[in-house]
C-alpha cells in the first residue's frame, strides 16, 4: 500500500512539473528562414556561392546560425540583411542580433532592432570585422530599446536619461 501511494505521489510531482513547465517551445518556421537567408547573404556578399549554411539551432533564447567557412563582414551590411530577412519573413519586429566568435562565443557585434531603434539607427555599423569563424544570433520579442547616455557622459542606471 505504501509502495502505490508512494507511486501515485511520485506520478502526480512529475505531472506536476511537466504542467508547470508548459508545452515544449516550438522553433517559428519563419525564424528559421530568416536565419538561413541571413547566412545565406552573408556568404553571398564574402563572394562565397559554394559554402554551406549550417543547421539554425533554436533554444528558449533565440535562433543561430553558423556558416561552413570563416568570413569577414562590415556591421552596415550585416544590419540592412537581417532587416531585410525579418521584412521579407514577416517574423518580428523586435528583435536582438548578437555576433559571437566561434571559438570563444565573445560576442563582437551586437545590436537591437524595435519601437524605439530603427535598423538605420543602429551604431557602429561603419566598423568593419576580419575574417573568422562567427555565429549569428537573432533573438525575437526584444524591446528593441538602447539606453541612451546623457550628454556629459554620466548613466543613472535606470535607462532614462
Amino acid at each position: 500500500m505504501v509502495l502505490q501511494m508512494a507511486s501515485v505521489f511520485l506520478l502526480l510531482v512529475m505531472a506536476t512539473g511537466a504542467w508547470a513547465n508548459g508545452p515544449a517551445q516550438r522553433p517559428d518556421p519563419r525564424m528559421l528562414v530568416a536565419l538561413r537567408t541571413i547566412g545565406h547573404h552573408m556568404l553571398l556578399l564574402d563572394g562565397d556561392a559554394t559554402s554551406r549554411v549550417l543547421p539554425v539551432q533554436f533554444d528558449s533564447l533565440g535562433y543561430s546560425v553558423r556558416l561552413a567557412t570563416d568570413l569577414a563582414f562590415d556591421a552596415d551590411s550585416l544590419v540592412q540583411i537581417v532587416a531585410r530577412a525579418m521584412a521579407q519573413t514577416g517574423s518580428a519586429n523586435n528583435y536582438l542580433v548578437e555576433v559571437r566568435q566561434c571559438s570563444t562565443g565573445v560576442v563582437v557585434y551586437s545590436y537591437a532592432v524595435g519601437p524605439k531603434v530603427s535598423p538605420d539607427e543602429v551604431p557602429c555599423r561603419s566598423r568593419p570585422q576580419p575574417e573568422d569563424c562567427y555565429v549569428f544570433s537573432v533573438i525575437p520579442g526584444s524591446t528593441g530599446y538602447l539606453p541612451v547616455l546623457p550628454p556629459d557622459g554620466a548613466h543613472t542606471g535606470t535607462g532614462e536619461t
